[in-house]
């Protein structure tokens, strides 16, 4: 019976309660097979089982269920309990003769309160742990079981087992996926990593490289600095020289004009003398053509005076 049956997880545990042995019951077509099947446990010395005959449920053998009071709007009460399984409509007469008088409510205390309303109808309300407070008469509860998969459940669970085990079989498959993706990339990340440690040691050698350029820069652009101060000292020498120089220059310009002005009367006075010196040149050129025409008179003179003796 409850490999046939599909109930939601949070029904299961009253649906089952509501069953009670027939949800371990076996479902066949005929009264004559349920007969048949019972002769061959006998023969064979097996215990005894239910059975379930579909055609003792198809000429409208089943609960009153078209009789049922209405519970829209009534506080605490789910739903009438075949209503909460579903099932082949070859097996939907059975379900509601089994399951058509049991209200399926939340709790003990929504059952005890409905029970006492509702004393004039004979029916059995089924909390969703499984207790049962009946209107005309039995009561049942206790402590359930660890887990809430029963006969009814088993198939449901068991499909949902399945299901789960697909959903973390593909969830491995794409971690496996996932986990050779970070392998990959993780290897590449090593190998990057060894191409990276080759760029940083090639960097390191430029960086030395041009640790050592920059200090022959810097020892270069000290010995500029100390070039450049010193020629700035000899220029401010020179320019401290040359301001001596033209205050000295100013110092003797007033001599300087008086020396030119002493030199223009030397200058002058030179030139008269020279023009005295060559107006005596010239008289004494012509002293000396006199002297030498004396001389000659003279001798002849002389001469004549030698011849006269």
């Amino acid at each position: 019976m409850g490999d046939v049956l599909t109930v939601d997880s949070g029904y299961r545990k009253a649906i089952e309660t509501a069953l009670g042995e027939a949800a371990v019951s076996l479902i066949v077509e005929e009264t004559e097979q349920a007969l048949q099947c019972i002769e061959l446990l006998k023969s064979q010395d097996k215990g005894p089982v239910t059975f379930f005959p579909l055609d003792r449920f198809a000429n409208g053998n089943k609960s009153s269920t078209a009789d049922r009071f209405s519970i829209e709007g009534a506080d605490g009460i789910i739903d009438w309990a075949d209503r909460l399984v579903k099932c082949n409509s070859d097996f939907q007469p059975m379900v509601e003769s089994l399951l058509g008088d049991y209200l399926i409510v939340s709790d003990m205390k929504t059952a005890r309160k409905h029970a006492n309303k509702l004393r004039n109808h004979r029916i059995s309300l089924i909390t969703l742990n499984g207790e049962t407070v009946s209107t005309w008469g039995p009561i049942k509860g206790g402590k359930n079981g660890a887990t809430d998969a029963g006969v009814v459940g088993r198939k449901a669970l068991v499909e949902e087992l399945k299901t789960k085990t697909n959903d973390i079989s593909k969830q491995l498959q794409a971690e496996d996926s996932r986990h050779e993706d970070l392998k990959n990339k993780y290897q590449q990340e090593c190998e990057a990593e060894v191409a990276m440690s080759k760029d940083i040691k090639t960097v390191e050698s430029k960086l030395s490289d041009l640790e050592i350029q920059l200090a022959q820069l810097h020892f270069e652009s000290r010995k500029e600095v100390e070039s450049r101060e010193r020629l700035l000292k000899e220029r401010d020498t020179h320019l401290e020289s040359r301001r001596v120089l033209q205050e000295k220059i100013q110092s003797i310009a007033p001599s300087l004009e008086e020396l030119k002005k002493s030199r223009a009367q030397t200058d002058a006075a030179l030139l008269e003398v020279s023009n005295e010196l060559q107006e005596l040149e010239t008289r004494l050129d012509g002293s000396r053509a006199v002297v030498q025409d004396s001389r000659v008179k003279l001798v002849d003179l002389k001469s004549e005076e030698r011849h006269l003796q």
